[in-house]
């Protein structure tokens, strides 16, 4: 069994975000995911919420409800890093 399974969460992004910013960027972030669903929000001025697996997400147990994450990405020059913290 992959150990990052029980490593699943909620985030959101706006469709803004995602409309406005580089691919290249977007695939750099979206390379600590695996999206298991991605819902459309359109009362919440247009956000995509993702529910995710990543080896960022705390462990959940069965039955527990998926936690809220915020994404933070940082840039140091030309290097960014993405980090996760739990609401």
């Amino acid at each position: 069994m992959n150990k990052n399974i029980r490593r699943v969460g909620k985030f959101r992004f706006s469709a803004r975000l995602i409309e406005d910013t580089d691919y290249d960027i977007l695939v750099e972030i979206m390379s600590n995911f695996v999206i298991i669903k991605c819902e459309y929000i359109y009362q919440s001025f247009r956000d995509f919420e993702y529910t995710a697996i990543s080896h960022l997400f705390d462990e959940v147990e069965e039955g527990m409800e998926y936690p809220e994450y915020t994404i933070l990405i940082t840039r140091e020059g030309k290097r960014r890093s993405v980090s996760v913290h739990r609401k």
